[in-house]
């Protein structure tokens, strides 16, 4: 029971640094256009400005809150199955809005409210129903059924994105990028919590020499996933699709991955709900299916 409430705590405290990292690099995008008119305009006098200053240490800031994520998965692998990290990835996104409300003056509307109650009641769910699994390990889970399912998964998304690329709906672009990127990024708590058991050992880090191939694997798929975010914004991918479905991917796909693999662990009706509830609320949050929102998770 200790272990599930660390591996959640440590859940909770990583998705909203992650999330107000975010907030903080939108709020100090003025850094960045002042390098970009610095490098348009190398003749221009360099003068001082406070508000540019300002901006360039949040935006720092927020960059390296952003990039803490791994760190905090780790802490939780310890202690954990991933799916208890990654359940609390929505929570996040409550984080974000009270930064933006508090420091970027953005309004939460109605439907953002409704969708706070629906993530609280999922996360809550899931949390209460973590707590009183019996203790799980990762050492148990097995490799061979993850690689499958991985390449699987992988496969079928780049089916999606290349019929969905054929077809020029922006839609259909944003909910396929969604779904690679968003379980391409589960896999990596994933593949870390794996390395951090591997040879029946626990520890921060891996302590053999597989567990170390496994943990670069893990950092292998969070770069295609940035890449593939990306690539889905070039693509003119709407934010608001591709960051809800990318989102309510990653909190589901560690459960279903665990269902299948790891001994022990089943998705029960109160697993289901929870699931429903978590994903409910992030498309009500983000502002699945209007091409227009403009979110923070998405843009920044």
């Amino acid at each position: 029971m200790d272990n599930a409430i660390y591996a959640m705590l440590f859940g909770i405290i990583g998705t909203s640094l992650y999330h107000i990292g975010k907030s903080m690099q939108k709020q100090g995008i003025d850094f960045l256009y002042d390098i970009r008119n610095k490098a348009r305009n190398p003749s221009r006098t360099r003068t001082s400005n406070p508000r540019i200053a300002k901006s360039g240490a949040v935006y720092i800031t927020g960059v390296v809150l952003n990039n803490t994520l791994a760190v905090w998965i780790m802490l939780a692998g310890m202690f954990a199955p991933a799916s208890y990290f990654t359940s609390m990835f929505g929570l996040g996104l409550i984080a974000l809005m009270l930064y933006s409300r508090h420091y970027l003056n953005e309004t939460i509307t109605r439907m953002k409210q409704i969708g706070i109650l629906l993530l609280v009641i999922g996360t809550v769910t899931l949390g209460v129903e973590g707590i009183f699994r019996a203790k799980l390990s990762m050492s148990d889970i097995d490799l061979e059924t993850v690689i499958i399912l991985i390449a699987v998964y992988v496969s079928a998304s780049l089916v999606l994105i290349f019929v969905s690329s054929r077809s020029d709906d922006p839609f259909l672009v944003g909910v396929s990028f969604g779904f690679f990127t968003g379980g391409i990024a589960s896999m990596d708590p994933v593949l870390k919590g794996i390395a951090q058991h591997y040879g029946g050992t626990s520890g921060f880090l891996p302590s053999t020499h597989e567990g170390w191939l496994i943990f670069a694997a893990s950092f292998l798929l969070t770069t295609i996933s940035f890449v593939g975010v990306q690539v889905g914004f070039m693509k003119h991918a709407p934010a608001s699709v591709q960051v809800s479905i990318s989102s309510s991917v990653y909190v589901c796909m560690p459960l279903i991955i665990q269902d299948m693999a790891l001994p022990g662990f089943r998705i029960t009706p109160a697993t289901a709900f929870g699931m429903i509830m978590v994903v409910g609320g992030i498309l009500c949050i983000v502002g699945f299916g209007d091409s227009r929102a403009r979110s923070i998770a998405g843009t920044s």
